[in-house]
């Protein structure tokens, strides 16, 4: 069997082959290249064809244990190459091997899967307690509580400081200097909002003009909520993976702590 053949090739199926049809092109053509044929070929004495049957063999077998498994697959897809058994960075700097190993480990996030967390998220005790963390981060500084919760806007800012006043009712959390300036200025910030919102334009230009801007100010919002939902995961997986997860939650918060001063 050729090496510079892909293993679809080898099998004699498509790259789109469900997991049935690779069985069945497994067990056609092992039939084939099976040792025992050499034996019963009359060639049993032949140390070359013995040899050449022998690889074939261990080939066909390396090529169906790649395609019938699901995440070794999707890597021989995505890179070309084996994922052996304790090789999972072969050949390739350790930076792309990680990267596009833990590619292959999580399923692509479609636009569809975004709305539907953004659905699942607002509202939702997980959000609550994003909003309560930043009070207990920032103690009580929550002026740009909105640019770190993920999906929120100026519309949010009412409830989140509902959900605030009322964990500092219930001695969820411990009040703080800070906290009466900043929720001053956080609701002034929604009371501006709502006035801009408001306010009539005098022109179907100044309309257009007022549409566009929106338009700009809710994309920049959407990229700073997506930052944040990213330094999330990141600080996430981060204290999985040891020591250093101290060290990637403080600078997911610096990152922060930068957008929001910009």
């Amino acid at each position: 069997m050729s090496e510079s053949r892909s293993f679809y090739d080898i099998l004699g199926v498509g790259r789109t082959a469900t997991p049935d049809e690779i069985k069945k092109a497994y067990r056609r053509l092992v039939l084939s290249v099976h040792p025992d044929r050499v034996h019963a070929g009359g060639r049993a004495g032949d140390p070359a064809a013995l040899r050449e049957a022998h690889e074939n063999f261990l080939q066909l077998q390396r090529v169906y244990e790649t395609l019938i498994d699901e995440e070794k697959r999707a890597y021989y897809d995505e890179t070309g190459k084996c994922l052996d058994e304790g090789q999972h960075l072969v050949e390739e700097s350790t930076l792309d091997a990680l990267h596009r190993f833990f590619r292959t480990c999580q399923r692509r996030i479609t636009e569809e899967d975004i709305v539907a967390f953004e659905a699942k998220y607002r509202n939702s005790d997980m959000e609550r307690e994003d909003v309560l963390n930043h009070y207990r981060n920032f103690c009580g500084k929550v002026e740009h509580l909105i640019d770190h919760i993920p999906y929120s806007d100026e519309s949010d800012i009412s409830r989140f400081i509902q959900i605030l006043d009322d964990a500092l009712s219930k001695g969820e959390l411990e009040r703080t200097p800070a906290y009466a300036g900043s929720r001053k200025t956080l609701l002034g910030r929604a009371k501006r909002s709502t006035h801009r919102a408001r306010k009539p334009g005098k022109s179907e230009r100044n309309k257009f003009a007022a549409l566009q801007e929106a338009i700009i100010s809710k994309r920049e919002d959407r990229a700073t909520q997506l930052e944040a939902l990213c330094d999330r995961i990141a600080a996430k997986y981060a204290a999985v993976t040891g020591p250093n997860s101290t060290t990637a939650k403080r600078g997911g918060k610096e990152r922060k702590r930068s957008t929001a001063s910009k």
